[in-house]
């Protein structure tokens, strides 16, 4: 890990997230800065996950080590040029079927990579389950269907959803590997649906209707397509959605809370 003067950084963050923030870099490269509070951990992991998809050939951007910028600890990246499919679709609504067909495309062309460089998602899941906020008995039928489930080695990028997707001239990338692993491609399709379902849009938003009718157009497409593109039968990743949903209530998204919990009791018929 080398130190870096925060003048060879663009001024202002070309993308922000919940953990970080990135600047542009020299020779077409980006530097992924973590936000103060968060844990390094999130860089090095996010590293070595990103590292092993590029090398696995899934559609993942080349790393180039770590940086440290006035004491925040930074991932520096090839930078990938484009729109993201979510700007994209969002101006062009009444072509979801066909945005939805791309993700489902890029998913399913993702999922035939693999790799035994990455942590194996049955462990993933089964740490956040046990951490989860759930009720004993909820928590051991996720254990148990869990642990009946099929294992694999395909490369599993953790977070397919439109806002991480880049469209370049030589087509899609995916950005924000962070939550990569390794297992079955039909766990991957699972965390999708729920990326893509009614929960994570904003009970606020004042066009809310809209919104839903278009997810649902795109959600439709995109598991016709990825479903087909992957090989996978609906009913096997049906059978990863409830450890995936119970899962997903460690990582503390207060917005789908609720949701979530009354998703776990619908899957477990309480």
């Amino acid at each position: 890990m080398a130190a870096m003067d925060r003048r060879f950084l663009s001024k202002e963050p070309i993308a922000i997230g919940r953990t970080a923030e990135v600047f542009g870099y020299e020779d077409n490269k980006v530097v992924k800065l973590l936000r103060p509070g968060f844990k390094r951990t999130l860089i090095t992991d996010e590293e070595a996950k990103v590292a092993a998809a590029h090398a696995a050939g899934a559609p993942a951007p080349a790393t180039h080590g770590t940086v440290e910028v006035s004491g925040r600890l930074g991932l520096v990246l090839d930078r990938v040029e484009g729109e993201s499919m979510l700007d994209e679709a969002s101006l062009d609504t009444f072509a979801m079927g066909r945005w939805g067909k791309v993700l489902g495309a890029l998913h399913g062309e993702t999922l035939s990579h693999t790799s035994d460089d990455l942590p194996r998602i049955i462990d993933v899941l089964a740490e956040r389950i046990e951490q989860a906020d759930i009720t004993a008995a909820h928590r051991k039928k996720a254990l148990d269907v869990l642990a009946a489930a099929p294992d694999d080695h395909a490369v599993l990028h953790g977070d397919v959803h439109p806002g991480n997707v880049i469209l370049t001239d030589d087509g899609p990338v995916l950005i924000d590997w962070i939550d990569a692993a390794r297992g079955s491609p039909s766990a991957d399709i699972a965390r999708t649906l729920w990326l893509l379902s009614p929960a994570t849009v904003s009970a606020h938003l004042s066009s809310r209707r809209i919104v839903l009718t278009a997810q649902g157009f795109f959600r439709r497409a995109y598991l016709k397509r990825v479903l087909k593109v992957a090989g996978v039968d609906r009913r096997v990743v049906d059978a990863w959605r409830l450890p995936v949903v119970a899962a997903r209530i460690a990582e503390g998204i207060a917005a789908e809370d609720v949701a979530l919990h009354a998703e776990v009791r619908r899957l477990t018929g309480g």
